[in-house]
């Protein structure tokens, strides 16, 4: 319901994914099967989300001069991923991605079509504020957003990662898994 509510504010939204699952995305009004370094659109648009995707990313200086063309001065791109340094990213990097797919089908559910190679160039505060003030963006906001959803299939384990959450925040300690938000401007 957000989703459609959000989509109905926008004159045009583009979904621009390499996989052909991007045919299936309900909420574009147009669908593009390419990188996003590779779509050239004659606008410019306001606004760029890349939710899930940087961790994907090959080349990241390709990607950040992407943003920088595709978005006119004072556009945003806002970058929802997962950090590199929280522990499930960590065993993603040291497991074959042969296993990703049976991995994620068991604990998360799933299908193999919605799992993909993984780089993981983009995927810390440092790296997206670098690469992206190279090609003209500034950070205007940034956020660790603590990821409790690895167990969420599990009832026991869900209840263990709520209590460590928990005393990690009583502390005032980073919760380990977590995900990365940053909005950023070009200039």
């Amino acid at each position: 319901a957000l989703a459609t509510a959000l989509v109905s504010r926008c004159s045009s939204v583009v979904a621009v994914d390499p996989s052909e699952n991007v045919h299936d995305n309900t909420f574009a009004h147009e669908r593009v099967q390419a990188l996003i370094e590779d779509y050239r659109p004659a606008r410019q648009f306001d606004l760029a989300t890349l939710r899930m995707v940087v961790e994907h990313v090959v080349d990241p200086d390709a990607v950040a001069e992407a943003l920088h063309r595709l978005l006119r001065p004072g556009g945003l791109a806002i970058v929802f991923t997962v950090n590199r340094w929280s522990p499930i990213t960590l065993l993603s990097r040291a497991t074959p991605f042969a296993l990703h797919g049976p991995i994620k089908s068991v604990i998360w559910g799933g299908e193999d079509k919605d799992t993909f190679p993984v780089q993981y160039r983009m995927n810390s505060r440092r790296t997206l504020r670098d690469v992206l003030a190279a090609r003209g963006f500034e950070e205007s906001a940034f956020a660790y957003l603590d990821d409790l959803s690895a167990f969420g299939f599990f009832k026991g384990l869900n209840s263990l990662e709520l209590l460590a959450w928990r005393m990690l925040s009583s502390l005032h300690l980073r919760y380990p898994e977590n995900c990365l938000l940053g909005v950023y401007r070009r200039i």
